[in-house]
């Protein structure tokens, strides 16, 4: 499965958002990946999220224009970032 060998599924959901600077922990309550801000908060902690297949823990994220971006929280939730 697509699990094991760590591929991105092919079905990702796409969400657009303006370029700046954000809190990870709103991002990632604003893209429906955590139920709220504790469970982000956690999450980024347990090195649960990854941006584009890289463990991430910063409490701010800059999202820039040009660039697709895969959000990933735990095995199972992708969305992708234009």
């Amino acid at each position: 499965s697509q699990f094991s060998k760590k591929e991105l599924p092919t079905d990702i959901k796409t969400v657009f958002i303006k370029a700046g600077k954000y809190q990870t922990t709103e991002l990632l309550m604003k893209l429906k990946l955590v139920e709220s801000k504790s469970e982000a908060r956690r999450v980024l902690s347990q090195n649960g999220v990854k941006i584009n297949q890289k463990t991430f823990t910063d409490q701010e994220i800059e999202i820039k224009q040009k660039n697709d971006i895969v959000v990933q929280v735990g095995k199972r939730k992708f969305v992708k970032i234009k």
